[in-house]
């Protein structure tokens, strides 16, 4: 343990404490197995928030190696590179949008889309500029920059970092009532996860997102769904929205983590040619957004989910893991629900979960995270064997028998 107290005494003494951390330190990764630095070996049961969707997988160190080899790694976007386009159309015919501006981190996707809907208010709504007002939910996670941070209603997130905008209106997630009582003439839309993920793996009512995009395109208004932690495959479709069928198909989407298969950092925002016709040059940029080397990674990454049917395993695997979990934890009076869909599966416990996600690294070596302080949030990367799922719910279903 010397070498990882001493590496985790360095982040201490010289990083801002930003996080809440487990006490371990990895070094390798290769599939659904973490290597720390004392050579134990370590399941996957968080991907990094949804974003490893195969590591090590060498289609993915290929096509940043190639790119690299050629020397051509960044740009700017003040002049074209032969990798973007081929990208852009490839993502764009995938989720079914016109359009895309690519990122790096995923609040920058989020930025990029209240920034797009402001500005469709004010151009195709007649809304009077600083008057526009976007609606939200409640239990919702966005990010941490300003903007991210007052289209959320978490206090602890907001703590002594000033005013907020009151751009935003909060509403209860998976409640249409709600939701209908707060229209009016200067709302342009909502901006949603389809499936609350720090919010507790949250999953809406059946009906309830395909009810929500007719209810705003009843009244010519806007739906972008933030899938940047379900989309791709996560929640055993290929978008979450998917769940309610293609009546619940959005204006826009949002679109990280498992874009770049977890290789690089990378995200987008995509949507309609009436939502991105408000922007001209010089409104919205990024130096590192969509360079040769995102391409190429979110290319390779894109391939593996198709070639390698991960949407359909994440189906499959996950309706065999909500299975025996609630076979086996059901009846626990201290499990509350057992819920989620695909490879996002939350378990939510009457009490906080932080100790059994610590005991789980300790004696199980299965890395797991909480969220929402009772739920456990079981996520592994796509590409996890059988085996190694089984033994990883064994694990779990063995700590959480013993809380």
């Amino acid at each position: 343990m010397q070498q990882t107290e001493r590496l985790i005494g360095l982040e201490d003494a010289y990083g801002a404490h930003i996080y809440s951390t487990l006490p371990v330190v990895f070094a390798k990764a290769d599939g659904a197995i973490l290597t720390d630095v004392e050579g134990v070996e370590y399941i996957d049961a968080y991907s990094a928030y949804s974003a490893n969707v195969a590591p090590r997988d060498p289609r993915l160190i290929c096509a940043i190696m190639g790119q690299y080899m050629t020397g051509l790694s960044l740009t700017a976007r003040c002049v074209h590179h032969n990798r973007l386009g081929p990208w852009m159309k490839r993502v764009c015919e995938l989720t079914g949008m016109d359009q895309v501006i690519p990122k790096n981190a995923g609040v920058e996707a989020g930025e990029a889309a209240w920034k797009a809907m402001l500005r469709y208010g004010v151009r195709n709504m007649g809304i009077q500029n600083g008057s526009q007002r976007i609606i939200v939910m409640k239990g919702a996670f966005s990010g941490r920059t300003l903007a991210a941070l007052a289209a959320m209603d978490s206090a602890k997130y907001r703590k002594d970092f000033g005013p907020m905008s009151d751009v935003f209106v909060s509403v209860e997630f998976g409640d249409l009532e709600a939701l209908k009582a707060v229209l009016a003439d200067d709302v342009v839309g909502v901006f949603m996860e389809p499936w609350l993920g720090e919010g507790g793996v949250v999953c809406p009512p059946s009906g309830y997102l395909k009810a929500v995009v007719e209810l705003m395109h009843a009244q010519e208004k806007i739906v972008v769904f933030d899938e940047i932690q379900t989309g791709l495959g996560r929640t055993g479709k290929l978008f979450a929205w998917q769940h309610d069928g293609e009546g619940a198909k959005p204006d826009g989407i949002c679109l990280g983590k498992a874009l770049s298969g977890g290789m690089y950092a990378m995200s987008a925002f995509l949507g309609t040619k009436d939502l991105m016709g408000v922007f001209d040059p010089g409104s919205d940029g990024s130096t590192y957004g969509g360079n040769p080397i995102a391409c190429a990674v979110s290319e390779a990454a894109l391939d593996i989910i198709e070639q390698d049917g991960l949407v359909e395993k994440s189906a499959r695997m996950g309706q065999s893991t909500l299975d025996l979990l609630r076979m086996n934890l059901n009846k626990l009076p201290h499990v509350c629900d057992i819920r989620g869909g695909g490879l996002f599966i939350g378990i939510e416990l009457d009490r906080p979960v932080a100790e059994v996600c610590q005991r789980l690294l300790r004696e199980f070596r299965i890395v797991c995270l909480d969220t929402h302080k009772n739920v456990l949030r079981f996520a592994p990367p796509l590409c996890i064997t059988p085996q190694q799922l089984h033994k990883a719910l064994e694990g779990i279903i063995r700590a959480i028998k013993e809380v």
